[in-house]
């Protein structure tokens, strides 16, 4: 055999031995795992140390990969509960601001209901010709505005702000004949004035000729007892004076003299 036919033949060997190895390398892809798999063809083709390479290499983006797929899935978790906290944060508050109207047509129904009461009240007496009958209807006028009163205390404050109306108009208001305005007069005042060092000299001075007006008076109390009690201390004798005057105009606003007189004596 000639040279060239012996380097021809080897030739052919390693093409038929190439060809073989393709063969077996495609019939363990299909067959075999895909780690094995590395590892065979790392053994056939790569030798010991690139099949340990190709191993490792694989090994760590599978690693990768599961740590991937577990921060994801984990952060979907978070994501999903923080969206559910939401989704109840926003039911609440739907639901809070339902109930709040609910409430607000409620006390806006009673205070209707408590100055419709103490009008037709009022009526009464001033038809009335027995004085007994007089006495007891004017007493429970007095009842009633005590209760609106209460009620628009108990009500929750929307902050200082400033109506526009002047502060001796809505002192007189408290004396009003009508019940509706009488309240609305305390409300404002109490959103608007009730920080203000005008107010007390104004309601003494209204009150000294309308002693006899007993819802007026009983207004003004509850005026004086909610202030501010540095706005007290520069009258605290003539406040004094007033309750203690104001005792005579019947059971409630007697009542209410003796809180004040109470919370003078503590202001001092």
């Amino acid at each position: 055999m000639t040279q060239t036919t012996k380097e021809q033949a080897d030739i052919e060997l390693a093409v038929a031995q190439r060809q073989k190895v393709l063969a077996e390398i495609e019939v363990l892809r299909r067959t075999t795992p895909l780690t094995e798999t590395i590892k065979l063809i790392g053994s056939m083709v790569l030798g010991i140390g690139g099949a340990v390479a190709a191993i490792a290499g694989f090994q760590l983006a599978e690693v990768k990969a599961e740590k991937f797929k577990a921060e994801a899935s984990a952060a979907e978790k978070a994501r999903a509960a923080a969206q559910a906290d939401v989704d109840r944060l926003n039911s609440s508050r739907t639901a809070l601001s339902r109930e709040i109207g609910e409430l607000q047509k409620s006390l806006q129904g009673a205070k209707r209901d408590y100055a419709e009461i103490s009008d037709r009240l009022a009526a009464a007496e001033r038809e009335t010709q027995s004085p007994a009958l007089s006495s007891t209807l004017k007493n429970l006028q007095q009842s009633v505005n005590a209760a609106d009163i209460a009620l628009r205390a108990a009500a929750p404050a929307g902050g200082q702000r400033d109506t526009g109306t002047p502060l001796d108009t809505l002192v007189a208001r408290l004396y009003a004949p009508t019940a509706a305005v009488r309240g609305a007069a305390y409300e404002e005042l109490m959103s608007s004035h009730a920080r203000d060092p005008a107010l007390i000299p104004a309601l003494l001075n209204y009150a000294e000729p309308n002693l006899n007006n007993a819802n007026g008076l009983y207004n003004c109390i509850a005026v004086l007892l909610r202030v501010d009690r540095a706005l007290l201390k520069p009258h605290l004798a003539d406040i004094r004076n007033l309750a203690e005057r104001a005792k005579a105009n019947g059971p409630k606003t007697a009542e209410r003299a003796d809180q004040l007189l109470r919370l003078l004596a503590e202001a001092q």
